[in-house]
């Protein structure tokens, strides 16, 4: 019987059994059993690759991963398996159930991972294939209220032997689609805090900004409410010249937004960086001041998480997901959805107070130490995957 792993964020390292402790010694070989995990997920997903790419290279792991678009493997343990795209319908993930289960029994492994409860989670279910683990994604599960999701999302968490949940609001919304509290694991998956990292305050002349910097790490996604920022940029311009808002990300989205930031006069403020590798990222967030973000709804946000250990001081969207991270006014600023007055007002009053700033981020930092760091939650992951097998992992230093 799976024991209840139903921790709340702050008991992070007592839910990773206290290995917290042992933060810096991130050098690790695995002893005894490795397995063979298959992914079911979106190969081109930025989250999917961080994932089966860390569990690869760092822990060891044999990845195989089933989806529809065809991939590159980044990594000699990692071998890819595209489905073809086939129709965009949310029936195509019943229409290639053959093709799945053909595939999952070639390839026999240890456990069965779907990523996205209602798409490649559903999938994975119909699959029959035990043990199933489901990773949720985004705050509200089933999105758009779409009673179809949400029939295709129940189906699946009934067959799950365990639920990742990145945060309590997304656990509470799977316990409303009836999972089983004690099969759901409430813990980020975590974000790389070897790569993002502090550097100097934004007093020391060493510091490699560029005057003062205002960044967004998000992709250039139509619901992801870019304009909101682009308003408050305009009003911000007003009482503030000589700035740069940097967008780190593409999407299909880039076009237009370039579009409104030549004909909102933003131009020699906005610079756009396309994709963007991800250790230039971390670089990227090192030099700017204030991090922004105003999507509507997260799960837990890896680029918030991202900003915060590099001392980018966040000024995000009042919901759910963000108030698990930020105390308003302490640790970064949180605005109203979709008030540009709000984003501009918080922008300014941040840019006027860099002590509130050089407080937040050494706040920050130890806060994604203690409860985001992947390098201790994936191993809490993989030992919870062990045990569904009957097996035991140990880390020890390499």
């Amino acid at each position: 019987m799976l024991c209840s792993t139903n921790k709340a964020l702050g008991s992070a390292t007592e839910v990773a059994g206290g290995v917290g402790s042992q933060r810096g010694k991130f050098a690790l070989k695995v002893r005894g059993f490795r397995m063979k995990l298959c992914f079911l997920a979106d190969g081109r997903h930025v989250n999917t690759i961080s994932w089966v790419q860390y569990l690869a290279n760092e822990l060891e792991q044999e990845i195989h991963l089933i989806g529809f678009e065809a991939v590159q493997a980044a990594h000699s343990r990692i071998k890819t398996y595209p489905l073809g795209v086939g129709s965009r319908s949310p029936l195509r993930y019943v229409a290639y159930i053959p093709a799945v289960r053909k595939l999952v029994h070639e390839i026999q492994p240890h456990i069965l991972i779907g990523y996205r409860i209602t798409s490649y989670g559903f999938m994975a279910a119909l699959s029959g294939f035990h043990p199933l683990v489901l990773a949720a994604q985004g705050q509200n599960i089933a999105y758009n209220a779409s009673r179809i999701k949400a029939c295709f999302a129940r189906y699946a968490i009934r067959r799950a032997d365990l639920i990742h949940s990145w945060g309590p609001h997304m656990t509470t919304k799977l316990e409303e689609l009836r999972a089983d509290p004690a099969k759901i694991l409430t813990l980020p998956r975590g974000i790389d805090t070897r790569m993002f990292k502090p550097v100097q305050t934004a007093e020391d002349p060493e510091r490699p900004g560029r005057g003062f910097t205002i960044i967004s790490t998000r992709g250039l996604n139509p619901d992801y409410n870019f304009e909101q920022i682009l308003a408050a940029l305009t009003k911000f311009k007003q009482s503030r010249e000589g700035f740069t808002y940097t967008v780190a990300g593409d999407g299909s989205f880039r076009a237009a937004l370039e579009q409104r930031v030549r004909a909102m006069g933003l131009s020699e403020s906005v610079k756009f960086l396309g994709r963007v590798r991800h250790e230039e990222v971390a670089k990227e967030l090192q030099a700017a001041d204030v991090y922004v973000s105003t999507v509507v709804t997260d799960g837990v946000s890896a680029s918030l998480l991202e900003a915060m250990a590099c001392g980018t001081f966040p000024v995000v969207t009042d919901n759910a997901a963000n108030r698990l991270w930020i105390r308003h006014g302490v640790n970064g600023y949180l605005v109203r959805y979709g008030d540009p007055d709000d984003l501009a007002q918080k922008i300014r009053a941040a840019g006027r107070d860099a002590a509130l700033r050089r407080r937040a981020a050494a706040t920050n930092w130890v806060l994604v130490q203690q409860r985001a760091c992947i390098h201790t939650n994936m191993r809490q992951f993989v030992a919870m995957w062990a045990r569904l097998c009957g097996q035991h992992v140990q880390y020890g230093e390499a």
